[in-house]
């Protein structure tokens, strides 16, 4: 049996390296488990400041003591998995044992402007997982080797392994069957972005199918279900918080509204996967959100008040999730955390105390 977890990802504001670490303390403080920040170059909100991920976060871990700190999610392109193990540890070494790498497969908007190329996505994650796995393992008496399509290792070893043994864990950011497969073969959670708690669990029965294939099982796997909260003691403006935010996820992720049965077509450039995000981007995202119904957004997120909120992710929990990622959406964001940490995790906390 395990506990049930509450993450806290940054959505929203300034993401300079101080805005996230008082957003980390902040998170903290309101009784969160873990903190994730996304790992960008170019983010969907091109005006406001994002700073690097392992940086930023290792700065959090500095005015921080408790809380676990996440990348969410580090792409295998960028850097050479090595370099990535490496940047892990050393968050692990700082924070005294909270780093958590969210990887996933990459998305255009972080590679193509910059001229890397975006071959073999699915390849390239798994053998960075193997990869980073092998080093956190390996030393200078017994180094790695590995013969892989697009990376080889022979006779490798880092200079500073993690903490966290045997080695801290890996999320993986699915968005596709293929992903998912792969989080049950080699992951230690799984991190999906948007879903009702029907595709949710419908998508589940992947990442089980990849843990079977290997002999293992779901409960070696934090099952993480990020989810958009838009609390206020006013239920008609937490409703409309949440439109804003979820109608603009699921033109982003337009996978997921097929599969709820909503037939549209979206300009490329407002894929999260394959999108390259210029400055025209808004405007032709603003075209896309004006389609999208309500009632789409309503099976997606959590709004309203705090027994609204709590009904929803129950159906999460339900549906197999044990670590709820939420998205801060309130109206008033300090009013919604507060809610969120004083009601909300406390009321569920003691309701699943075990799953």
């Amino acid at each position: 049996m395990t506990r049930l977890q509450f993450g806290f990802y940054v959505a929203t504001g300034r993401k300079g390296p101080f805005e996230v670490a008082e957003q980390a303390l902040e998170a903290e403080k309101s009784g969160f488990d873990s903190f994730w920040f996304s790992d960008h170059l170019i983010d969907d909100n091109i005006d406001l400041l994002h700073g690097e991920t392992w940086m930023s976060l290792a700065l959090a871990a500095t005015k921080t003591s408790r809380i676990k700190l996440a990348s969410g999610v580090t792409d295998p392109f960028r850097r050479h998995p090595s370099a990535t193990a490496q940047a892990v540890a050393t968050l692990d070494h700082i924070s005294n044992g909270r780093a958590v790498l969210g990887l996933g497969a990459g998305e255009a908007m972080n590679l193509v402007p910059f001229g890397i190329c975006f071959d073999k996505p699915v390849t390239r994650l798994k053998e960075s997982i193997a990869i980073i796995k092998k080093l956190w393992q390996a030393t200078n008496r017994q180094p790695a080797s590995f013969n892989g399509e697009l990376y080889k290792l022979n006779g490798a070893f880092i200079q500073i392994l993690p903490i966290q043994k045997p080695s801290p864990p890996i999320y993986v950011g699915a968005l596709s069957k293929k992903t998912r497969e792969i989080t049950g073969q080699l992951g230690d959670g799984w991190l999906p972005w948007i879903n009702s708690p029907s595709s949710y669990k419908e998508r589940l029965r992947d990442v089980d199918r990849g843990a079977r294939s290997v002999g293992r099982s779901l409960q070696e796997i934090d099952l993480v279900a990020t989810l958009d909260v838009a609390v206020s003691k006013d239920r008609e403006r937490a409703r409309q918080a949440a439109l804003i935010s979820g109608k603009a996820a699921l033109v982003l992720e337009r996978g997921l509204l097929q599969e709820m049965g909503y037939n549209y077509s979206f300009p490329e450039c407002t894929s999260i996967r394959t999108g390259i995000f210029t400055r025209e981007t808004p405007q032709l995202l603003d075209k896309a959100i004006a389609t999208i119904p309500d009632e789409a957004v309503h099976q997606i997120s959590a709004f309203g008040t705090s027994d609204d909120c709590e009904a929803k992710i129950e159906q999460f929990i339900k549906a197999g999730a044990r670590h709820i990622l939420i998205v801060n959406q309130g109206p008033d964001q300090r009013e919604a955390l507060d809610i969120i940490s004083r009601e909300i995790i406390p009321y569920l906390r003691e309701t699943y105390s075990e799953l």
